[in-house]
């Protein structure tokens, strides 16, 4: 015996087979009656995902979701970008006024050379 018979036998497989096409149960099958039995069988595909509307409705939600993400990190990569710009922007003001005060004496210098009163 395999796992996919599950026990049962070639003979006793058979043998039900001929049951179910003798007895033909899919004839008589009718479904729930009742308002509440339908309105739950009808929530079948929503459960397993058979509804091809619920599908699109989900798909597109996750697309506007990716979208709204990849939005954000590129917001999030341009804020990060502009302050690595301000930075830069500083440490290079920082630079120039240091050139420019480079060849300067600075004040204590100044103050002790004669005749700068």
């Amino acid at each position: 015996m395999n796992a996919k018979t599950k026990g049962w036998t070639e003979e006793r497989r058979k043998a039900q087979a001929e049951r179910c096409r003798n007895n033909k149960p899919w004839t008589r099958a009718t479904g729930p009656k009742t308002p509440e039995g339908k309105a739950r069988s009808s929530m079948n595909a929503y459960k397993y995902g058979g509804d091809k509307a619920y599908q699109d409705l989900v798909k597109t939600l996750l697309l506007h979701n990716k979208g709204f993400l990849n939005a954000y990190k590129q917001m999030a990569e341009n804020k990060l970008i502009k302050s690595q710009l301000k930075q830069m922007l500083i440490r290079y003001k920082t630079h120039i006024a240091a050139k420019q005060t480079e060849g300067l004496p600075d004040a204590e210098a100044l103050a002790k050379h004669p005749g700068l009163d």
